[in-house]
Formats: C-alpha cells, sequence, structure tokens
C-alpha cells in the first residue's frame, strides 16, 4: 500500500543543492539507501545500476575503466533533507527529515492520512484517520453478538446474513 518514494513527490522545506544527486541517472530511483559514487566523473547510481554496468562504460561520461563504492555521506545528506510529508495536501502536518518519511507514511507509520488496509481483514482500505470508526462501527467483520438470543457471537456479517435466519428467538 506504500508505494516506493518518488523524488518528483517531495515537496522540500528548502530546495535541495543541485550538486546533490536526488536519483539514479538510470533507472531515476530514489539514491537514498544505496548511492555508489563513480571515480571517472563524480557522479552516483543505485547498487542496483552499478552492478550491471560491470564491464561497461560509464553511461554518463563513457570512460571504460572506473571505480565505485558506496557514498555514506551522500545517503547521509539525503536522508537529513527536511521534507513535508507527502501527504500535505490531504492535511498533514508533518515536517522531517526525508529518512524518516517512509517511516511515517507507512502502513505501521502515524500519518493519518495514508491509506492502510482493515485490521479485519474485510478488503477496504481507508485513510487512517477513518480506520478506527470504520472497524468499530460499519466493518463487516467486526464482533457482534445476536441482539436476539444474547448467545451466538461471531461478525457482524455472519450474525446479521446466516444465524438471524436460524436463532430460535427470531424463529
Amino acid at each position: 500500500y506504500h508505494a516506493i518514494m518518488d523524488v518528483d513527490d517531495l515537496l522540500f522545506l528548502t530546495p535541495p543543492p543541485d550538486y546533490l544527486h536526488l536519483k539514479c541517472p538510470i533507472c531515476y530511483e530514489m539514491l537514498i539507501t544505496d548511492p555508489y559514487l563513480v571515480n571517472c566523473c563524480g557522479h552516483h547510481y543505485c547498487g542496483k545500476c552499478i552492478t550491471s554496468l560491470s564491464k561497461q562504460a560509464c553511461p554518463l561520461c563513457k570512460t571504460t575503466m572506473f571505480q565505485s563504492i558506496v557514498d555514506k555521506n551522500h545517503s547521509r545528506a539525503l536522508s537529513s533533507l527536511k521534507v513535508y510529508c507527502t501527504k500535505k495536501e490531504k492535511g498533514c502536518m508533518w515536517e522531517g527529515e526525508l529518512g524518516k518519511l517512509m517511516d511515517h507514511t507507512s502502513i505501521d507509520g502515524d500519518c493519518e492520512y495514508v491509506e492502510v488496509p482493515c485490521t479485519r481483514q474485510c478488503g477496504v482500505i481507508m485513510v487512517r484517520s477513518l480506520l478506527k470508526n470504520h472497524e468499530e462501527s460499519r466493518c463487516n467483520k467486526r464482533p457482534a453478538t445476536c441482539q436476539y438470543c444474547n448467545q451466538y457471537v461471531s461478525t457482524w456479517e455472519d450474525v446479521t446474513t446466516k444465524h438471524y435466519n436460524q436463532c430460535p428467538e427470531v424463529l
């Protein structure tokens, strides 16, 4: 339910410096987790793309012999950039470091505007802020007791569609 973060969806508190490469020039994925620095032209590539380039020329400067290393400093610099939540337009007021944004907007995170699945596994997906009300009063899989016999306990769906047809107190 949480898409991979796209650089173009990010809202920076202040624009990042031009020299800070935000995405891989081959696949355009964010460079936050595994940026590799090449010694030929000083550009950064993601780990997946740098592995596929072994024994090939650098796509940007065309150098055939180059080395690459994981650039942890680049990763730290990207992680510390200040951003707004990607759900700001929906009303989320969170601001923080880019490195913490994925945790904030994950299914287990605390952003109230992220779509999450119902924990009762009814198949409904909705924004977190509305989920509690759904699970307590609207979900077909919420716990329910037969209002006639007060004996039968199951899901709301089961009690109202199956049990009521068999309940001795209704018949």
